[in-house]
């Protein structure tokens, strides 16, 4: 297991904290709950206990008010017992649209 510490000075994206509800997983039978702690045009940490190998490739949901917001992720680092990092990997404009309505860029 990788536990890191990453400040906001070595971060390319500005990031926004959140209390958003998630779905993830890396197949359609194998989702999990979680809370979208922050989040930024290029990464995310979800507070889950669940854990992951790195670089598990993950369809992530993002609900936000009647919107599903549907992107995909790599695991790139993880706290045991509160959560992963994940990059994002593959996104939609709507994503894109929502990270920009929320001022980080």
């Amino acid at each position: 297991m990788v536990i890191v510490n990453i400040t906001m000075e070595k971060r390319a994206f500005q990031r926004t904290t959140n209390n958003m509800s998630v779905t993830f997983g890396c197949s359609i039978a194998d989702f999990y709950s979680g809370i979208l702690a922050n989040m930024s045009e290029k990464g995310l940490f979800i507070s889950t206990p669940v854990c992951f190998p790195l670089d598990s490739r993950l369809n992530i949901l993002i609900h936000f008010n009647k919107e599903v917001l549907n992107i995909s992720g790599r695991v790139r680092w993880m706290r045991k017992s509160t959560g992963i990092g994940v990059e994002v990997i593959r996104w939609t404009n709507n994503y894109l649209e929502f990270v920009h309505s929320l001022n980080l860029t």
